[in-house]
């Protein structure tokens, strides 16, 4: 099922969102400088909140320095920011070149900025890549990102775990070096999982892998109804411990 998160998401007003800019300078060598509306900044990430917003002690308010973060990745965040579209234009024309290395530093940002939504859409970015692409198997170094994040419950987890249930005709073809390059874990959850025939298909149920907030009905990414959603999925992940 999906995580849920308690959170008071009361709605600002979008006077609030947009009275205010900041130019952020993201990266070092090389440096690249946005300019954001400081409340947008603030709504979607826990963490610049914390850091930006004006109630805050100490909070900047012309300048922010963001050394230690890709200047590629934060542009996609800012891109989806004002429009909520996440890497929609390379997935139509160069889908190849959405690589997993992107999408994993991508959904790494945003679980370090705490940035619940972008999250989702970073998840269903996952989604969309092994779909169009046809990847169902993340190579063993993607995969061991997620399980060194010390979440147990992240979601991620329980996405490759469907990612390898139905790839098992191709993990056999890998060879049993290959497939043994992959967290033990992951493994052991797959062969726990049973078969995979009749259930949904990822991109139906991709709000069961999201963070919703305690009490939130709908799924804001897919409009889906949660309880719909944990019908359809109660059965996956019975017997793997997810």
């Amino acid at each position: 099922m999906a995580l849920v998160i308690q959170r008071d998401e009361a709605k600002p007003s979008l006077m609030s969102l947009f009275d205010k800019t900041i130019n952020v300078e993201v990266g070092s060598t090389p440096k690249r400088t946005f300019d954001v509306h400081k409340g947008l900044l603030c709504y979607h990430s826990e963490d610049f909140f914390d850091r930006l917003d004006d109630a805050m002690p100490q909070a900047p308010t012309g300048r922010y320095a963001l050394r230690d973060e890709d200047p590629t990745v934060f542009a996609h965040f800012f891109i989806w920011m004002y429009t909520g579209k996440l890497m929609d234009e390379q997935f139509e024309e160069a889908p190849d070149a959405v690589t997993w290395e992107l999408l994993v530093d991508t959904y790494l940002f945003a679980y370090r900025r705490q940035a619940r939504r972008f999250r989702n859409a970073c998840i269903d970015a996952l989604i969309r890549k092994m779909i169009i692409t046809d990847e169902l198997t993340p190579p063993p170094l993607i995969v061991k990102v997620w399980y060194k994040i010390p979440v147990p419950m992240d979601p991620m987890r329980r996405l490759f775990v469907e990612f390898f249930k139905r790839s098992n005709a191709k993990l056999r073809n890998l060879g049993t070096a290959a497939v043994m390059a992959y967290p033990k874990e992951l493994l052991a959850r797959v062969a726990l999982g049973g078969s995979i025939e009749e259930i949904p298909g990822l991109w139906e149920i991709r709000c069961a892998f999201h963070y919703h907030v305690e009490g939130e009905g709908y799924c804001l990414e897919s409009g889906r109804a949660l309880d719909i959603i944990r019908r359809e999925t109660s059965a996956l992940w019975s017997n793997t411990g997810l």
